[in-house]
């Protein structure tokens, strides 16, 4: 995996998915400059947050997405309009979206991921890997009966890093998929053991991509794309 510093798109072809790494922390200082870039919705999403670092982390990583977009779209950042389907999953309606862009973001800390594809559902989730978490607790209560079984195959010190390689692919594939968070966690399996490659267990694994990598020391994350034969390119925003 090379991470390609770049404020420019580069050229999105049909077969391939760009995945876009942006560090939110270095976009503190233009926070109020990145504001002007949002919908009224957004400013007042934004507004809504408790820690008003947190609220500058989400118009930072909506604003630098309008940025992205604008450039796939041949569009003005402000000019986008981005619609939420009856499940809660973002999407760029037509006639703004002629060519089909699908894409899909996700943040946890100061790391934000942004997805882009044409003509195919993709999901993205990226999760700092955190200490005070009750990795077993939480996997009884959300993972399949065989996810729970690999991670308590795990060795303990493993557990906490499979606990999150299981939670980042589901989030992942939940997020691609047409019917969003309404799919039960439960319902499906993936792959959880470090070292061995991302899967998608079950009927519908040939019908998706899925990719698991650590954008950041401490950070795990996951891509899921429709599709097969995908080539992934990995732009670092340069803000």
């Amino acid at each position: 995996m090379e991470w390609i510093p770049t404020k420019l798109c580069p050229p999105l072809g049909v077969n391939e998915l760009h995945l876009w790494r942006v560090c939110l922390s270095n976009l503190e200082a233009k926070v109020s400059e990145l504001r002007l870039l949002l919908s009224e919705e957004e400013k007042a999403r934004a507004d809504r947050y408790t820690r008003s670092s947190d609220g500058a982390k989400f118009m930072a990583g909506r604003a630098v997405l309008r940025l992205i977009l604008a450039q796939y779209l041949c569009l003005k950042p402000g000019e986008i309009v981005i619609s939420t389907g009856e499940f809660g999953k973002p999407y760029i309606s037509k006639p703004f979206n002629i060519n089909d862009l699908a894409f899909n973001l996700s943040h946890s800390g100061a790391v934000c991921l942004v997805a882009v594809s044409y003509g195919r559902e993709i999901g993205v989730d990226v999760e700092k890997l955190r200490d005070d978490v009750a990795v077993e607790d939480l996997a009884k209560r959300y993972f399949s009966t065989e996810e729970v079984a690999e991670l308590r195959a795990l060795p303990n010190g493993l557990r906490r890093l499979g606990f999150f390689l299981c939670w980042t692919r589901k989030e992942a594939y939940v997020k691609a998929k047409a019917f969003g968070l309404q799919i039960p966690l439960d319902r499906f399996s993936v792959s959880l053991t470090p070292g061995q490659p991302a899967e998608i267990r079950g009927t519908e694994a040939s019908r998706w991509t899925i990719l698991s990598f650590e954008p950041e020391p401490g950070h795990v994350a996951a891509v899921v794309a429709e599709g097969e034969a995908i080539s992934v390119k990995y732009c670092d925003y340069v803000s």
